[in-house]
Parts: structure tokens; C-alpha cells; sequence
């Protein structure tokens, strides 16, 4: 087997007893993960970028939804990737606001695996005008609005709603083996 698009390590130590007086040695590795497309630059490359590695998991045929690439807004996926790239100072140290270092267990659901993803930059995926968006919390400029009676027009009545209107608790479910 050639292993190929699966990350290992093969290692072949040759026994020596003056070399491995203590046991063997403890072997460790710095792996780079799987490159994704960054819509900023068309270019497919290394990242750890949470909103590129979220775009390349919901375009992923191969171990993630499979979405064809016409239905992520890169608009939104090119601010929330910006977003996390923005360096802030942490501690003295200067690093990217959001990275997304981990594994992706296929063994896991789907929404639990994008849940995990959006984790990493605390944000949401939404589905909105045929599109999916990301969604990155962070701290937005107020716009100043003047409530007065010159910005009223027409009278006007606020209701808060009947508890007989309102949800507290709705389940949904929707199976599709196709998408386990």
C-alpha cells in the first residue's frame, strides 16, 4: 500500500545496543495537514487558517460534505479568513487571532465535526440565500441612530407575542443515509 493522501511515518532503526542503552529513543514529528483552497489568492496551499480549513471541509468530497464550491459565499469565507489571520499579541507573543491545529475524526457526525471546526474561530455556519456563510463573533462598530419623532411615521404598536406563539423547544429530525 502507498499510503498516498494518508499522513504517516515509517521509521526503520537499525539495533544498536551501545546507541539504545536506555531503550529506544521517543520519536516525534511536526506534520503539516492537508492543503485547502484560499479564495483570497486561488491558490491551494498549507494553511491553518479556521475559515479555509471550514470551506475545505464542506468542499471535500473525499472526508468532508462534498458541497459543490458554488454554494459557500467566499465573500464571507474571504472576511472571516482575514478575521482570523489579523495578528494580535498574546502574552508578549505575536500570533494569527485564530488557528485551527487538530484531527478530523470521519467516525463523527458531520454537525459534529463542523461544530469542532467552529470552535477553533467562534463562529457559525449559516445557510442563507442558497449560500453557506461564516459567521465570525467578533466586535462590530455601533452605527449612531437618533430615535425621535421625526423618524417615526405612521403610529405604531409593539407586541411581545403570545407564549401560545412561541417555541420554546422545537426537534427536527432528518435522515439521509447518503450523508450519514
Amino acid at each position: 500500500h502507498r499510503l498516498r493522501g494518508v499522513a504517516y511515518l515509517y521509521l526503520r532503526l537499525k539495533y544498536d545496543q551501545d546507541a539504545f542503552s536506555r531503550g529506544l529513543p521517543t520519536i516525534t514529528a511536526d506534520v503539516d495537514g492537508r492543503t485547502v483552497y484560499d479564495p483570497r489568492d486561488d491558490a491551494t496551499k498549507f494553511s491553518r487558517n479556521p475559515a479555509l480549513c471550514i470551506r475545505d471541509y464542506l468542499t471535500s468530497t473525499r472526508y468532508g460534505r462534498g458541497l459543490d464550491a458554488s454554494l459557500i459565499d467566499d465573500t464571507a469565507i474571504i472576511a472571516a479568513a482575514n478575521y482570523c489571520d489579523e495578528s494580535v499579541t498574546v502574552g508578549g507573543v505575536t500570533q494569527s487571532r485564530y488557528t485551527c491545529d487538530g484531527i478530523v475524526d470521519v467516525d463523527d457526525t458531520p454537525l459534529a465535526i463542523v461544530g469542532k471546526l467552529l470552535t477553533s474561530c467562534r463562529g457559525w455556519l449559516i445557510f442563507t440565500g442558497g449560500l453557506y456563510k461564516l459567521i465570525i463573533d467578533k466586535p462590530e462598530t455601533a452605527t449612531a441612530f437618533a430615535f425621535s419623532e421625526d423618524n417615526i411615521t405612521g403610529s405604531w404598536k409593539i407586541f411581545a407575542g403570545s407564549k401560545k406563539n412561541t417555541f420554546n423547544r422545537l426537534r427536527v429530525n432528518f435522515f439521509n443515509p447518503a450523508r450519514s
